[in-house]
């Protein structure tokens, strides 16, 4: 790696310099997307001689056992000179230090090098997005009441979470239902909670998720709700193994566009309850 770079922890007065490198690298964070991470977690950066930020990573900590690596980006033109790995290995000292197993989404592109590091795949997600998707006429789930997702709701709902995340992140879903209030849905059936949806804004795209539900049906509604009331286009990533899911979607006029792995260090078993994470709350967060 260049001599000349400083690795530093991110602080407010980067943020201006993150987006650019996320918006460099094509993806979808926002300011507050940054924020966030900051706020909850940690972020590391690599600065030229100039100052110049040309790479970066972020941890959010999930305690008590796991944390989230997320938002490795190295501005193109730097690559291919090991800033990747310089980063890589400093964030999983710092989760080591804590006592934290790291867990990541990986693009095609980055899976790779986490492979070296001795990352295992855990199970794939397709991201799928419509510009304008089309309400269907099918009938589903009509044993659900869709409504907003109130505070006195927060509780149960992140307990859900929790279960089928395999973390309690009760702070990341406070954040999210400010966020997009349009997309922060419960489905209440007889008995309770069956489901829950949250959201947030995007530089190219609405992301919906993460969504759980306790059936396929209750997750559907719940989307096809925050259809009609979330900005377009919209961005949903979909775990492979929700295989009716994925055609509910392709049946409103989503298409799949890019391919994720979930993957964990070492031999930790996997985390949570996949069976019933509908949709993910997007590579940056889990």
């Amino acid at each position: 790696m260049d001599s000349n770079l400083t690795l530093r922890r991110l602080v407010p007065s980067d943020l201006a310099a993150a987006l650019s490198l996320s918006q460099d690298a094509g993806w979808n964070q926002v300011p507050e997307d940054w924020r966030l991470l900051l706020d909850l977690g940690e972020g590391y950066g690599l600065f030229s001689g100039t100052e110049a930020l040309v790479g970066t990573a972020c941890l959010l900590p999930y305690p008590p056992c796991m944390a989230w690596i997320s938002m490795l980006i190295v501005r193109k033109g730097w690559r291919g000179r090991g800033l990747g790995s310089c980063l890589l290995t400093h964030v999983l000292r710092v989760l080591d230090a804590c006592g934290l197993t790291p867990s990541l989404d990986a693009t095609p592109l980055g899976r790779p090098l986490y492979l070296r590091f001795g990352f295992r795949d855990l199970w794939g997600f397709q991201r799928y997005v419509a510009a304008a998707p089309q309400r269907g006429t099918e009938r589903i789930s009509p044993e659900v009441a869709i409504r907003p997702m109130e505070s006195r709701d927060m509780e149960e709902v992140a307990a859900l979470d929790a279960l089928v995340f395999g973390a309690r992140r009760h702070a990341l879903l406070e954040r999210l239902r400010a966020r997009l209030p349009e997309a922060a849905l419960v489905a209440m059936g007889q008995i309770g909670l069956r489901g829950a949806l949250l959201g947030r804004d995007g530089r190219l795209a609405t992301q919906l998720g993460p969504l759980v539900s306790m059936d396929v049906g209750a997750g559907a509604a719940l989307i096809r709700t925050a259809m009609d009331r979330a900005p377009v286009p919209l961005q949903v990533d979909v775990p492979d193994a929700q295989v009716r899911l994925s055609a509910f979607l392709l049946r409103q006029g989503f298409e799949a566009k890019r391919s994720f792995s979930r993957m964990i260090l070492g031999s930790a078993p996997a985390p949570g309850d996949v069976p019933t994470l509908r949709a993910i709350a997007g590579a940056e967060l889990g």
